[in-house]
C-alpha cells in the first residue's frame, strides 16, 4: 500500500509530485485505524500521537523510504555514464513534449526537493565470498588468562611463523589503527579520521588489514613462512574474519587479502582475545 504511489499515474495531474494530499490523508487514516486497534487508543487520539505510541513511521516517511529503496534497486548499477548522459538528454526532450513518467517524477522529487541522491547510496555486498568459502582459523580465549596461555603456546610452537599484533583505538576524538610484526620488526599505522566519521571497530578491522599487508610484503621478499599468526583484542573483528556474510567494505577488502594469501601459502590466522 505504501509503495503503490511508485506505479501510480496520479502524478500526471499533480504537477509531477509523487502523490496527492488526498492520497496521503487516506493512507494516514488507514494507518491510524490499525494503530488504534493495536494500542486500544480512543478514536479521537491524534495521528502523530498514535505513530509515537505504536512506533509507526509516519506515512509520508514510509512512502519516501519505499520509493527510495525501489528506485535504488531499479536504477543503481544499471546505467553507464554514457547511458546516463543520453538518458538526461532524452528526459529534457521528453519533459518539453510529454508528461513525465511516474518513476521520473518520484526520482526528481527525491533528488531535488528532499536533497537526496541515489548515486551516493552505499552498495551493500550480501556475500564477500561464496557462502561455502572456509575462512581462516580463529581462536578466542574464554578469558584473559587463557588468551595469554594460548599466545605463549603459539610463540613457542610456531617459531617459523610470522607473528603480527594489531590494535585500533580512539584517542582525543580521533580513531587510528596499527600493526606490529615482531618477526620482521616492521610496523604499519593508519589514521581513520575523527570519531564522528569512524569507529574503533573500523580501526580494529583496518589493523587486521595492515597485518595482512605486512605478511604479503614479507612473502614478496621471498620469505616462506609456515603460518601467519595475527593477534588482536577485539572479538568483533575476529568473528568478522571468519564469516563470509558481510556488508562492510573494510571486511570485503580484508577477505580479498586473505584469499590472496591463501593462494600463495598456508594461512592460519590465530587471534587471541581476552575480551
Amino acid at each position: 500500500m505504501y509503495a503503490c504511489s511508485a506505479w501510480s499515474n496520479a502524478n500526471w495531474k499533480t504537477r509531477n509530485t509523487p502523490y496527492t494530499h488526498k492520497t496521503l490523508e487516506q493512507l494516514q487514516r488507514l494507518q491510524a485505524r490499525a494503530a488504534r486497534a493495536i494500542s486500544g487508543a480512543f478514536k479521537a487520539t491524534s495521528i502523530p500521537a498514535l505513530d509515537v505510541e505504536t512506533y509507526f513511521l509516519p506515512v509520508e516517511h514510509q512512502i519516501w523510504k519505499h520509493n527510495a529503496e525501489c528506485l535504488g534497486r531499479i536504477t543503481l548499477g544499471t546505467e553507464t555514464l554514457g547511458e546516463q548522459e543520453q538518458q538526461r538528454r532524452a528526459n529534457r526532450i521528453r519533459e518539453r513534449n510529454i508528461r513525465m513518467s511516474p518513476r521520473r517524477a518520484i526520482q526528481k522529487a527525491i533528488q531535488e526537493e528532499q536533497g537526496f541522491s541515489l548515486k551516493e547510496l552505499e552498495v551493500i555486498t550480501p556475500y564477500v565470498v561464496a557462502p561455502w568459502w572456509i575462512g581462516p582459523k580463529t581462536f578466542i580465549g574464554e578469558n584473559a588468562e587463557k588468551a595469554r596461555s594460548r599466545h605463549q603456546h603459539s610463540i613457542e610452537k610456531e617459531p617459523d611463523a610470522i607473528h603480527i599484533y594489531t590494535d585500533g583505538s580512539r584517542i582525543n576524538g580521533h580513531v587510528g589503527s596499527a600493526a606490529v610484526c615482531t618477526t620482521t620488526n616492521q610496523a604499519k599505522s593508519a589514521y581513520m579520521g575523527e570519531d564522528t566519521v569512524s569507529t574503533v571497530y573500523a580501526g580494529e578491522l583496518q589493523g587486521v588489514s595492515l597485518a595482512l599487508q605486512i605478511a604479503q610484503q614479507d612473502r614478496d621478499q621471498g620469505n616462506v613462512r609456515t603460518k601467519v599468526m595475527i593477534y588482536t583484542d577485539n572479538q568483533a573483528a575476529i568473528r568478522s574474519k571468519g564469516t563470509a556474510a558481510s556488508n562492510i567494505t573494510l571486511i570485503e577488502s580484508h577477505t580479498e587479502d586473505v584469499v590472496a594469501q591463501s593462494c600463495q601459502q598456508e594461512v592460519a590466522s590465530t587471534m587471541a582475545s581476552g575480551n
